[in-house]
């Protein structure tokens, strides 16, 4: 199978105190991979650092790429194959749901272009298309500001695989939502993950939806990879280990 990522002896370091601590791993095209582990574990850092986000040490490839080697407008142009969702929504309530979903084509865009937000038709075309495969058409031209928890959160998956991306990063994506919603939205990272063989790497902190979702569950404590291997074959004492 093709290789989406692969990861060798990275670490990272904030005032001397190293949160990650040499992981080494590999994730095939179109896994679905749940990362579980303790607050503090380093599941976050590991995401952010995917994305250069945080500075590590060691080499990160994606699709073959080492991205460290990626500097200013290269390193713009490869994080579109990168996508990123955050526990918090990350969209602007002030804006449209669609100037929402079209906003990350701004980064490359020319100034005039970017200062009045200039689109073109196909961008356009692509965002609505987006919009509606989560389910929010009918809010195109609502501003997010009157949208519940649930719908920002389907916002910021539009935005984020508006940009067809290779490999999908998110950080506790229902850690605010409720029962349903949390349903609702975990059922579309898998439709996603199946239909379009999108990469996933999530982190999660219910064991439960973790075993129902993926493909493989990594394991973090105390920024180490305690364990990684697919999801059928984790047992519970792996599990009681890692909690404790």
């Amino acid at each position: 199978m093709k290789k989406v990522l692969e990861i060798r002896n990275l670490n990272v370091e904030y005032d001397d105190k190293q949160i990650l601590k040499n992981l080494s791993f590999s994730v095939n095209k179109g896994e679905f991979v749940a990362i579980l582990g303790l607050s503090g574990a380093g599941k976050s850092t590991l995401l952010r650092s995917l994305n250069r986000l945080t500075p590590s040490s060691g080499e990160i490839y994606i699709n073959g790429k080492d991205i460290n080697i990626l500097k200013d407008r290269k390193l713009k142009l490869f994080r579109r194959k990168i996508a990123f969702i955050f526990q918090d929504y990350n969209v602007i309530d002030n804006m449209y749901t669609i100037e929402n979903v079209l906003s990350p084509f701004l980064a490359y865009k020319n100034i005039f272009q970017s200062l009045f937000s200039i689109y073109s038709r196909e961008e356009y075309e692509m965002a609505l298309k987006y919009i509606d495969k989560v389910a929010l058409k009918e809010y195109a031209y609502t501003k997010v500001k009157y949208l519940s928890g649930g719908q920002k959160q389907r916002v910021a998956i539009a935005k984020a695989i508006c940009q067809k991306p290779d490999l999908l990063l998110a950080d506790e994506p229902i850690s605010s939502l409720d029962e349903v919603n949390s349903k609702a939205i975990m059922d579309l990272f898998k439709t996603l993950n199946k239909k379009k063989k999108l990469t996933i790497l999530m982190n999660l902190h219910d064991v439960t939806i973790a075993k129902k979702y993926s493909d493989k569950i990594m394991a973090l404590k105390d920024g180490r990879l305690l364990f990684f291997k697919n999801t059928n074959e984790v047992s519970d004492d792996e599990i009681k280990n890692l909690y404790h």
